[in-house]
């Protein structure tokens, strides 16, 4: 009887990276982390692997954590195992030239999506809520370009 549903019904909502901009924290749309980290070794990447906490709501094995100040794109800390009580931080320093505690995200060049307001509903089989608008942010180099506020969720 479960071959007949559809393969997306059966989807779990992903953990998605967070953010905070304007003193707001919300989740984040997209992951400007994804070209500096693999599971595996691989020159000029940081590894992550996951432990025992990895579950499916956390497919890539990781949460990174995210601040919008002065137009830059901040990685302020990474967790594996995020379904886990006690998920295991990574060393930021490890994405980091200079060894700071935050770490401008020079790397990313692409749109962000910031979900505003409460959810309204949830997309059947997909791992994002509608919420009421969402804020638009145009990135190069880490640095954002342009904001947009738009009250349809992103496609």
């Amino acid at each position: 009887m479960l071959a007949l549903l559809p393969s997306m019904a059966l989807a779990t909502l992903q953990i998605p990276d967070e953010v905070v901009m304007d003193d707001e924290t919300s989740p984040l749309r997209g992951e400007p982390l994804r070209s500096k980290v693999s599971p595996v070794p691989r020159e000029g990447l940081v590894t992550i692997t996951s432990g025992p906490g990895q579950c499916t709501a956390s497919w890539r094995g990781y949460k990174a954590f995210w601040r919008i100040h002065e137009d830059m794109l901040l990685l302020e800390r990474v967790v594996t195992d995020p379904c886990s009580r006690t998920p295991t931080e990574v060393d930021i320093r490890l994405f980091s030239t200079d060894g700071g505690q935050t770490v401008h995200a020079t790397w990313f060049t692409g749109v962000l999506f910031v979900p505003r307001g409460q959810p309204k509903q949830h997309r059947g089989g997909s791992d994002e809520s509608v919420y009421e608008r969402y804020v638009v942010l145009v990135l190069q180099r880490g640095r954002v370009l342009s904001r947009t506020v738009i009250d349809e969720p992103p496609r």
